[in-house]
């Protein structure tokens, strides 16, 4: 089955289950496009990378050999939802077909007018973009792009992230966060609040995994986590007073899995386990960017331009990298490290073999 991840906002869980290794030291391959590749925007499946630059061109490249297999202009919009499955993509409120290489729909064509970062995502048969939250919230228009037509739907929810392959929908409604069940076009699941936290007005993020949902409260630092078949509480951790850096500042970047989840506040990053919310080592970082993690290992940006891997339960440094564009995104797919700079170029390196921390939980 073909494993997506969005890169930034919901549904990002920028972590990888799956075995992987320490790569090789030297990168497979580099290539460089004319202009800045948009970070949030960069994507796998399981042989092509998908990323588009701030000229809105989007490319597809052999994640083997580097090679540009093919372009194509996209509507001059920048999008917080980039993703895809077997066969088509979505960016910028687009379908481009993966097949065809071109776009097939385009949910602003004769003139239509959505809100500022209206939800969108793909779903089985096609993609659906919401209308209006305010106005008429739960309400979407559905592209099917098998049959070529539109329908509005009334979903009932809002700020929606698809997952399992676009056949549910998370999203709130009257302050609950549920599971809609696209096929069979109703709700699966409720969830309500928290230990006194309501999801109303609230900074919420979803991560989904394997089994889970992290529901991430940034300003309150509170993580529940629910269990993804029936959205019952797994457990909830109460993040204040774990680290006094914490407390004074945000968290500014979280990685979430079924056994540890990390989170980065002021230039220090911070590993719990799942399980029980225990810490389990911090680290002290210079200039720390971005983050993703697959298999035991955790990487990141840090110092400009310094990619690092650690150990994600002990958090010993394994690899280290240097490069002389700075980097301002990394990823992880299959057998890649894929990292995009400023400067316009794409890097990426390969493992060969497979690396298990001593300190991993028997199964």
């Amino acid at each position: 089955m073909t494993v997506w991840r969005k890169i930034d906002g919901n549904g990002g869980t920028r972590y990888l289950n799956q075995e992987f290794g320490i790569p090789e030291q030297v990168p497979t391959w580099e290539i460089k496009v004319p202009r800045v590749i948009l970070s949030e925007e960069f994507i796998f499946d399981e042989v092509f990378l998908y990323f588009r630059d701030n000229d809105t061109s989007l490319f597809a490249v052999n994640l083997e050999s580097g090679e540009q297999l093919w372009s194509l202009e996209t509507p001059p919009r920048s999008s917080i939802y980039f993703e895809g499955n077997k066969d088509s993509l979505l960016v910028a409120s687009s379908i481009v077909s993966k097949v065809n290489r071109k776009t097939i729909f385009n949910f602003y064509d004769g003139g239509a007018v959505f809100p500022r970062r209206s939800s969108e995502a793909l779903v089985v048969g096609g993609a659906i973009k919401e209308i209006d939250r305010t106005n008429t919230p739960g309400r979407y228009i559905f592209y099917n792009y098998e049959d070529e037509f539109t329908a509005n739907l009334d979903i009932g929810l809002v700020k929606i992230t698809s997952y399992e392959d676009g056949r549910f929908l998370l999203g709130m409604r009257e302050g609950r966060i549920s599971s809609y069940d696209w096929e069979k076009k109703q709700i699966k699941w409720d969830a309500g609040s928290f230990e006194g936290y309501s999801l109303t007005d609230i900074n919420w993020a979803p991560a989904i995994t394997s089994h889970n949902i992290f529901i991430y409260l940034r300003d309150e630092k509170f993580i529940v986590v629910l269990n993804k078949e029936d959205g019952s509480t797994v457990a909830t951790y109460d993040l204040n007073g774990v680290d006094d850096r914490l407390d004074q500042f945000h968290m500014y970047y979280h990685i979430f899995s079924d056994e540890t989840f990390h989170i980065l506040t002021e230039r220090r990053l911070l590993s719990f386990d799942s399980k029980t919310g225990s810490c389990l080592w911090k680290k002290e970082l210079d200039l720390p960017k971005r983050f993703c993690g697959a298999g035991d290992i955790i990487f990141g940006i840090v110092n400009y331009r310094e990619l690092v891997g650690w150990d994600r339960y002990t958090g010993e440094e394994l690899w280290s990298a240097r490069l002389e564009d700075v980097p301002s995104s990394i990823k992880v797919s299959k057998r890649h490290l894929v990292v995009s700079s400023n400067g316009g170029s794409v890097t990426c390196f390969t493992w060969k073999i497979p690396y298990q921390s001593a300190y991993c939980p028997k199964s």
